[in-house]
């Protein structure tokens, strides 16, 4: 990739076609997990899920990389993600590399809302990794998105708006179904990750910059979709969600 700086989209479909090869999806990693060490990372039991993917080839070492937080050998990454140069990957943000070990800097999860794998993109799972919460955090797909995505209309509509799109896995469901998909966000971390979510998923939407419905101001959707956000914070006594 020389001549522009990389980008988490631009590195995308080479890490969708290596997931796809590797049987990083929703089945592929119950095939090699066992379904125990699903509901493990579904209720973000870090070291169970770990104990499984320890020994399960390179469906759990890209769990390890991108869900746990490990860092592996520089030459096992290479070897896992053929088409996707490490110092490409450290200067789209995809990962660091130190005394050649490869630590992820994103959560990159294969997850099924409704219509089979789709990977998403977001900052790294608290729940999962020791990790400082950066000011601009992006959450990824815990339960509760699950459950809202489980109750949103899949039924055919011409456009949806996805407000305060986040990681983006709103409006891929909305694309998904087949409508025409604008998401808008006030942060430029969440579009970042959301356009490279859409990327990952060969899915092409509308992304905006500015809050709620200011960015489409004027326009009609068929369909409105939110996922209320949460106010993030470090773990501390007084902390509250709102």
């Amino acid at each position: 990739m020389t001549g522009t700086t990389p980008s988490l989209t631009g590195l995308s479909p080479a890490l969708a076609e290596a997931f796809r090869r590797h049987g990083y999806t929703v089945p592929g990693i119950e095939d090699a997990l066992g379904s125990d060490a699903v509901d493990a990372l579904g209720r973000s039991d870090a070291a169970f899920v770990r104990r499984s993917a320890r020994g399960a080839g390179a469906t759990g070492a890209l769990l390890r990389l991108f869900v746990l937080g490990d860092a592996l050998p520089r030459s096992e990454v290479e070897s896992l993600l053929t088409d996707v140069a490490v110092d490409d990957g450290v200067r789209a943000g995809l990962w660091e590399c130190a005394d050649d070990a490869v630590r992820a800097l994103v959560d990159l999860r294969p997850v099924d809302i409704g219509h089979g794998t789709r990977w998403i993109f977001s900052d790294v799972d608290g729940s999962m990794v020791h990790t400082v919460t950066r000011p601009d955090h992006v959450l990824g797909v815990g339960q509760a998105t699950l459950s809202l995505l489980r109750i949103t209309p899949s039924s055919p509509a011409g456009s949806v708006l996805d407000l305060g799109t986040g990681s983006g896995v709103q409006l891929v469901h909305a694309l998904d179904s087949g409508a025409a998909g604008t998401g808008t966000d006030i942060t430029p971390r969440c579009l970042e990750l959301a356009e490279a979510t859409l990327a990952i998923n060969s899915l092409s939407g509308e992304l905006l910059r500015g809050p709620w419905f200011e960015p489409v101001s004027g326009r009609r959707f068929d369909r409105i979709v939110a996922n209320p956000p949460f106010v993030v914070g470090p773990p501390e006594t007084g902390h509250s969600y709102r």
